[in-house]
């Protein structure tokens, strides 16, 4: 299992990320995704995460609004992650 976070740019991927993607290969891997974003929650990035690793088995995570408070987060973050491996 590889734990992959990213920011959600325009409800998109950042170019960087996308670039990171193309080279490396997950094939049989299981991907969970989390992020950050400013509002438009995953956007795109899931899709597009899927379209460039079609044979790794990508998973929903988490994605927190860059806007919360840091014990927000923390704790929303905390929650997750206690579920991680249930």
């Amino acid at each position: 299992t590889i734990y992959f976070g990213t920011p959600v740019w325009h409800a998109q991927l950042p170019q960087q990320v996308a670039s990171f993607l193309q080279q490396v290969d997950w094939s049989g891997k299981q991907v969970v995704v989390f992020g950050i974003h400013l509002g438009s929650r995953w956007g795109r990035n899931l899709n597009q995460i899927r379209e460039l690793q079609p044979d790794a088995d990508i998973v929903e995570g988490i994605t927190i609004y860059a806007s919360d408070a840091n014990e927000e987060a923390r704790q929303e973050t905390l929650a997750w992650l206690s579920k991680q491996g249930e």
